[in-house]
């Protein structure tokens, strides 16, 4: 059993409003075997965050036929799903909104961490000490991003689809999703999550990151691991993951990110444990 603490702070930072939104789930309403983190950066208001804040666990494992047996399946059809029915209330009220989406799904029996991204947050675990990342950036620029928004009728001008957007997937976005002969997939921001997966040793790993793009922007995978690694070093025995999360997202602030900063960290118990010497 790998049993962890989990805590989260969002900070608005230099911006005139915060549209991140996050969700703990110590076990899923569907499922006591499973947690749930996961971290939504809105942009061009909050809807798209909140919607996902609020009902995106639920496409992915009440509202949907391939959970629990097919979890991949599930995080992926759940995006889709999601996006889908956003999209409607999007263009029913007129809206612009959209969120890049980060989740995790921990099966807290066998260690089994699934991480499902769509845009420029990112996850990374503490294994060994040193950063291994779980996400890729969606950025316009890279190869396969590119040549799918070429494909679905929009460019990239100054690292932005259009010169609006410098993420290239994203549930919402609702402009970006106007060619009609392709899925939401293939959309010039596709709202379809790239997933990688790996099964937790407890000797190895202690702990993992969540963090939307005002993190990575200004600190380092490496970074970030050493600070949370030397904040839990010092307040051990009286740990306050909350308290850490706004510690690390207040170092962000101060190395100069422009961004809002929102921070989920879990931290596995066996990282606290004092070992007995052999």
């Amino acid at each position: 059993m790998f049993r962890f603490i989990s805590g989260a702070y969002s900070l608005q930072g230099r911006r005139s409003s915060n549209e991140d939104r996050h969700v703990i789930l110590e076990s899923l309403p569907s499922d006591e075997a499973v947690a749930f983190f996961g971290i939504y950066d809105g942009h061009a208001g909050d809807k798209a965050s909140d919607f996902c804040q609020k009902h995106l666990h639920d496409f992915i494992s009440t509202n949907n036929n391939s959970y629990p047996g097919d979890k991949n399946e599930a995080l992926t059809t759940g995006f889709l799903s999601a996006d889908k029915e956003f999209l409607q209330q999007a263009h029913s009220k007129d809206l612009l909104d959209g969120t890049t989406v980060i989740v995790a799904l921990l099966e807290k029996e066998t260690g089994r961490l699934i991480v499902a991204n769509a845009g420029d947050s990112r996850c990374i675990l503490c294994r060994d000490g040193k950063a291994l990342p779980m996400s890729i950036d969606h950025k316009p620029e890279s190869i396969t991003e590119a040549e799918r928004i070429d494909d679905a009728g929009c460019f990239i001008w100054n690292g932005r689809i259009n010169g609006y957007i410098a993420v290239s997937r994203a549930i919402g976005d609702r402009t970006f999703k106007l060619n009609d002969a392709l899925g939401l997939d293939k959309q010039a921001v596709s709202s379809l999550p790239e997933l990688k997966e790996i099964h937790l040793i407890a000797e190895k790993d202690k702990f993992f990151v969540l963090g939307c793009d005002g993190l990575w922007d200004v600190m380092s995978n490496s970074d970030v691991i050493g600070f949370v690694h030397d904040y839990i070093s010092k307040f051990k025995d009286d740990l306050d993951v909350n308290q850490l999360c706004k510690k690390l997202g207040e170092r962000a602030i101060e190395k100069g990110s422009l961004d809002n900063v929102t921070i989920v960290i879990v931290i596995f118990l066996c990282a606290l444990e004092e070992r007995p010497a052999s």
